[in-house]
């Protein structure tokens, strides 16, 4: 691959990651908003049950299928509350861009955003017209 990018066959590919790496994206206000409307009776349950299990575990040492499942409600609660707060801080600043990846062993392009889970917030992307200057420097990340 690095012998391919010294002899520049590669470019016409690194040209168009280099392009697509520059679409600015917004999010989409009323999607999220709905989002968190849909989501919020079942938050509201798993934040009640994790806070069912805590409670128990002061009185008593929990089983193992308690503690794991407390453990994966804690974790669940709060992968939602940081993708949430992502989403409501890229909402509040208009455009952003989302770097990408080249992977060559399968010759797929991944788009990464600063989160853990980008499905949760990939839903409310909407593309902007907006050019980056990322684009034109010929960033690949």
């Amino acid at each position: 691959m690095g012998k391919a990018i010294a002899d520049e066959k590669m470019q016409p590919v690194l040209n168009a990651v280099n392009y697509l790496a520059g679409t600015a994206f917004t999010i989409n206000k009323p999607v999220l908003a709905f989002m968190q409307r849909r989501e919020e009776p079942r938050i509201q349950k798993l934040s009640a049950e994790a806070d069912r299990l805590t409670r128990e575990r002061e009185l008593r040492k929990l089983s193992w299928s308690e503690r794991q499942k407390l453990a994966n409600l804690t974790s669940e609660l709060t992968v939602w509350e940081l993708d949430m707060m992502v989403a409501n801080h890229l909402a509040d600043h208009g455009r952003f861009l989302v770097p990408l990846q080249m992977d060559f062993r399968v010759v797929s392009i991944r788009c990464r955003s600063s989160t853990s889970r980008d499905r949760i917030i990939s839903a409310p992307y909407s593309y902007s017209t907006a050019t980056s200057p990322s684009a034109k420097r010929g960033c690949v990340t």
